[in-house]
C-alpha cells in the first residue's frame, strides 16, 4: 500500500510537470506573435501617415511624432536616425538600440521597411532614404506580465509538490532537530565545566592571598613602602580571582536572601579596606552613626558585600591624588535603613552622573581593562540593591564630592535579651584544618582579648558544648575540612537543627554554592574581628 501511494505521487508530479511544459510553449509563441503583429501595424500605420513628408525629405519632422508614442504606447521603446555613414543624428527613447543584427533583417512589405530581432520580445524596424537611416525599437511590457504569471504558476506547482513530499522531509527535519539539541546540550555541558573550573581556580587563588594579607597586616618589620606594594599586589590578584568567578557564573536561580545585621557587614567592610586606605596618603575613613547589631536587613550577604566593596574602592580612588575624607553613615527613615557612602573628591559632571549605573559607563578610571574601569562595579551594585527591593541613588557636585545612598527595608530587629552568662562562653568558634589560618585567627583574637575556640575537626565540638552558646557564640567553619571528613556546611546543618543561631561558612568558594542554606552566612576567609 505504501509503494502504491509513493508511485501515485510520482505519477501526479510527472503529469503536472509535463502539463506545465506543454502549456508554456504555446504561451510563449502566442505572446511572440502578438508582439510582432502589433509592432507591424504600429510602424506601418505611422509610415503610411508620414509617407509624403518622408518622400519630401521632412524625415526629422515625421520621426519627432514618434517621440510622443514612447510615453503613450507600450510598444515604442526608442527611435534613432543616422546618416548613411552610420553617424547618429537624432535619438530619443528609454533604451539603447543595438543594430548589430541588422544583417539578418526581413522585409515587412513592399514599402521598404524591414525588421530584425535583437532578442526574443523586441523588434527593430528600419528603412532608408537618400540621406538618412531610421531605426524604430518596439517591444511589450506583456513579457513582464508573462514572467510574473510563470513565477506564480511555479510557486503554486512547488507548493503542490511540497504537499506531497512533506512526509519524506519530516524525518530529515527530525534528525536536524536532534542534532541541534545535542549541540546545545554539548555547549551547556562545556559551559558547566568552564564554570566549575573558574570556581575552583578562584577558590585556589583567593585562599592563599587572603591568608598572606592577614599575616602581613600584623608584621611591623616590613617597610611601609614595600608593604604597600605587597598589599596592592595581593589585592589585585584577589580582584582577578573575583572577576574570573563573577564573569563565569551560571545563575540557575535567583540569589538566596537571608537576614543580616547591617552593622556586621559594615564592620567587615571597614576591616577589609583599612590596609588599602592606610596605603593612600591623607585619606581618612570616618565611621559615623553606625547602627546597633539589632537592625537586620534581608540581603544576599556575599553580593551585598561585593557591591559595597566596589563603591568604597571608587571613593578611595577618587581621593588617591589629593587626599580627603570618606564617610560611612547609617540612619532610619520611614521604617527603612539608609546607608550613605560619601567622599569629598573631585565629583562627577552632570552629563556623566545621569548615565552612571548603566552597564559599561564609568568615570575617572585609569584601568579600563579591569572591572573598576569597565562600568561593571556601579552597574552590579545598583542591580544588586534593587534585587533586595532597595533603592540606589548617586548624588555628586563637581569639586565637592560624591554620595551614594542605599535604602533598604528593615527586615527585623534582633532581640538582645539572653539568660546566659557571657563570661562562661566563647565569643567565637573557628573550625579549620589549616594550621596557618589557625595561627592567624589565634593571633588576632589575642590582640583584641577575644575568647576564641579553635578546632581542627568537627569531632572535637561536643567536648566544649558547655562553653558554646546557641544564642551568642559565632561559629565559623571552613567548607573543606580534609579528605574523608564531613564538610563544613554539612556539620553546620546539624548545628542549625540543634538551634545554633550564628553559623558562618569561612571559605573562598562563592556564596551561591550555599544558596540552598539561607541560614548559613558566607564570610570568606577574613577574620571577623
Amino acid at each position: 500500500m505504501k509503494d502504491f501511494a509513493s508511485n501515485f505521487r510520482k505519477k501526479i508530479i510527472l503529469l503536472l510537470v509535463g502539463a506545465s511544459l506543454i502549456s508554456f510553449i504555446p504561451m510563449f509563441l502566442g505572446v511572440n506573435v502578438f508582439v510582432k503583429t502589433a509592432s507591424d501595424e504600429l510602424v506601418n500605420s505611422w509610415y503610411e501617415n508620414e509617407k509624403i513628408n518622408i518622400q519630401q525629405g521632412n524625415i526629422l519632422s515625421s520621426v519627432t511624432k514618434l517621440q510622443r508614442s514612447i510615453s503613450t504606447s507600450a510598444l515604442i521603446k526608442a527611435v534613432k536616425v543616422t546618416d548613411q555613414l552610420g553617424r547618429e543624428m537624432v535619438y530619443f527613447g528609454n533604451k539603447e538600440i543595438d543594430i548589430k543584427g541588422e544583417s539578418s533583417k526581413v522585409q515587412v512589405n513592399g514599402n521598404g521597411i524591414a525588421y530584425f530581432r535583437p532578442n526574443f520580445y523586441e523588434y527593430i524596424y528600419s528603412f532608408s532614404t537618400d540621406n538618412v537611416k531610421v531605426y524604430i525599437l518596439t517591444g511589450s511590457l506583456l513579457s513582464l506580465y508573462l514572467l510574473i504569471g510563470i513565477l506564480f504558476y511555479l510557486i503554486c506547482l512547488l507548493t503542490f509538490f511540497g504537499f506531497f513530499v512533506r512526509r519524506e522531509t519530516v524525518t530529515e527535519e527530525k534528525i536536524k532537530s536532534e542534532v541541534e539539541i545535542n549541540r546545545i546540550a554539548l555547549n551547556l555541558k562545556m559551559s558547566e565545566k568552564i564554570n566549575v573550573l573558574a570556581t575552583q581556580v578562584s577558590h585556589d587563588i583567593r585562599s592563599p592571598t587572603e591568608t598572606l594579607k592577614m599575616i602581613l597586616e600584623d608584621i611591623d618589620t616590613i617597610p611601609e613602602s614595600k608593604l604597600t606594594v605587597i598589599m596592592h599586589s595581593l589585592q589585585r590578584i584577589n580582584d582577578i580571582a573575583s572577576d574570573l568567578l563573577f564573569k563565569n557564573k551560571i545563575y540557575t536561580k535567583e540569589l538566596s536572601l537571608s537576614s543580616e545585621a547591617l552593622s556586621d557587614i559594615l564592620s567587615l567592610l571597614v576591616v577589609e579596606k583599612a590596609p588599602l586606605i592606610k596605603a593612600v596618603n591623607n585619606v581618612i575613613l570616618d565611621n559615623r552613626n553606625i547602627l546597633s547589631r539589632q537592625v537586620q536587613v534581608k540581603v544576599n550577604k556575599a553580593e551585598f558585600f561585593r557591591s559595597l566593596s566596589n563603591i568604597l574602592n571608587n571613593s578611595i580612588e577618587a581621593l588617591s591624588k589629593k587626599g580627603g575624607t570618606i564617610y560611612l553613615q547609617t540612619g532610619i527613615v520611614d521604617q527603612k535603613v539608609v546607608l550613605e557612602i560619601g567622599d569629598d573628591g573631585h565629583g562627577i559632571p552632570p552629563e556623566i552622573l545621569k548615565l552612571l549605573g548603566e552597564k559599561g559607563i564609568s568615570y575617572g578610571k585609569e584601568d579600563k581593562a579591569s572591572e573598576s574601569g569597565s562600568g561593571l562595579g556601579i552597574y552590579h551594585a545598583k542591580k544588586t540593591v534593587e534585587s533586595f527591593n532597595g533603592e540606589f541613588t548617586i548624588e555628586s557636585v563637581v569639586g565637592k564630592g560624591t554620595v551614594i545612598k542605599i535604602t533598604l527595608p528593615i527586615f527585623s530587629v534582633e532581640s538582645s535579651v539572653s539568660q546566659d552568662n557571657e563570661a562562661d562562653f566563647y565569643e567565637y568558634v573557628y573550625i579549620d584544618n589549616d594550621k596557618i589560618l589557625q595561627l592567624v585567627w589565634e593571633r588576632k583574637a589575642s590582640l583584641k582579648n577575644i575568647r576564641l575556640l579553635i578546632l581542627k575537626s568537627t569531632s572535637d565540638f561536643d567536648k566544649h558544648l558547655k562553653n558554646i552558646s546557641k544564642d551568642k557564640t559565632r561559629i565559623y567553619l571552613d567548607s573543606d575540612l580534609g579528605e574523608g571528613r564531613m564538610r563544613g556546611e554539612e556539620f553546620a546543618a546539624i548545628l542549625h537543627e540543634k538551634g545554633y543561631k550564628h553559623l558562618y561558612i569561612a571559605t573562598s568558594y562563592d556564596a551561591t554554592m550555599f544558596s540552598n542554606l539561607p541560614w548559613l552566612n558566607h564570610s570568606g576567609k577574613k577574620t571577623p574581628f
